[in-house]
């Protein structure tokens, strides 16, 4: 993983949040109704780069939780809105939004909020700083695929299942995103000898050109299928290749029964939706 600066929401934050819900208590309940008077900002961006301009409205967002404080009505988060680790923001979450905090630091998290402006503080290193600062409306745990690695195209199959001598390897759902494709696959071994399966032999060819396994999303951490599968178990995983079109490809796998008198052929899928 990379270390990454974590920026300490120092004690001013913590008071910040007091003050924001001490302001939030005396509002009138002749206002509009919340549904009424929300105005929602497309993207978190231009909100990071100039917070006091939007002050007032909405936004919804994905991000990376880097550091967390606590009072006694509410939680402060300091979110990262990138994988790189080049922006964040302040936000703040009330206790009756979330009663127990997320305090995982690289938690993928999906956010609704209301931009309060901007807030003024130090980093850890002690440069002076300034942070748009959010009120949470909904503050969630997500995932990566869920997140910043969402689908563009998804598609799903039940008959994508190909058997050999009782060790059956089955696609169950491609997913094609703006930087990577994801082909999820499950394997059971239903045969009476140990099976390898070698995730790492994974190929795709499309329109001519083969593509080989990639490993560079580290930040997913997507579930492996296991490389022995033993009698009567299954395993399931996520294949990641770089971004593919969501257009025909050959998928290909190779496997072996620890039984040398068996012989598998590679497991072959031609995939299209």
């Amino acid at each position: 993983m990379i270390v990454v600066a974590v920026i300490l929401v120092v004690f001013m934050f913590l008071i910040a949040i007091g003050l924001s819900l001490n302001d939030s208590d005396k509002q009138s309940s002749s206002e509009p109704t919340e549904s009424a008077k929300k105005e929602y900002v497309e993207s978190i961006e231009p909100v990071i780069s100039n917070p006091d301009a939007y002050k007032g409205k909405y936004v919804k967002f994905y991000g990376i939780i880097s550091s967390v404080d606590e009072d006694e009505d509410s939680y402060g988060y300091q979110v990262y809105t990138d994988v790189d680790y080049n922006n964040s923001v302040l936000v703040e979450v009330p206790k009756d939004v979330m009663s127990s905090p997320i305090k995982d630091s690289q938690t993928f998290v999906s956010i609704d909020a209301e931009i309060d402006g901007s807030y003024d503080g130090q980093t850890v290193m002690g440069v002076a700083n300034t942070w748009a600062y959010l009120k949470a409306i909904s503050f969630e745990e997500t995932t990566y695929e869920e997140s910043f690695g969402k689908a563009n195209t998804t598609w799903e199959f039940s008959d994508k299942i190909i058997d050999q001598n009782g060790m059956s390897v089955s696609i169950t759902k491609v997913e094609f995103a703006s930087d990577e494709t994801r082909v999820y696959i499950t394997a059971t071994n239903n045969s009476a000898d140990s099976f390898n399966l070698w995730s790492s032999s994974c190929k795709v060819i499309q329109n001519g050109t083969q593509y080989e396994q990639s490993f560079s999303n580290y930040m997913a951490d997507y579930p492996q299928i296991s490389s022995e599968i033993l009698p009567g178990a299954s395993s399931s995983g996520i294949i990641l290749f770089d971004k593919l079109e969501p257009s025909a490809f050959q998928f290909y796998i190779d496997g072996s029964s620890n039984n040398w008198e068996i012989e598998s052929q590679p497991y072959q899928f031609d995939l299209v939706q």
